[in-house]
């Protein structure tokens, strides 16, 4: 496995489809077999986020790193603004 190849599936291939949800994802981290994603927008609190992981995010890492990898996910959730007074 390289982190190449798992970089670019992130930038190239799952980005742009989280993108086109309202959603981020950032590459933290490869440490063997364990890849940490951070999403942010819309994908960080989605209800289908489970989904998201199992049917789209794990294959397509474990396809780019060609063998079962464990996928750790952390959730950027947006500050809440302050009130201008």
């Amino acid at each position: 496995m390289s982190k190449q190849s798992i970089e670019e599936a992130v930038s190239e291939i799952l980005a742009p489809l989280l993108e086109a949800d309202g959603g981020t994802v950032e590459l933290v981290e490869v440490d063997g077999d364990v890849i940490t994603l951070r999403l942010g927008g819309a994908v960080a609190v989605c209800s289908g986020s489970r989904y998201t992981r199992l049917g789209v995010v794990q294959p397509l890492l474990e396809q780019a790193a060609g063998k079962p990898v464990h996928v750790k996910i952390e959730r950027q959730y947006a500050r809440p603004r302050r009130r201008s007074e």
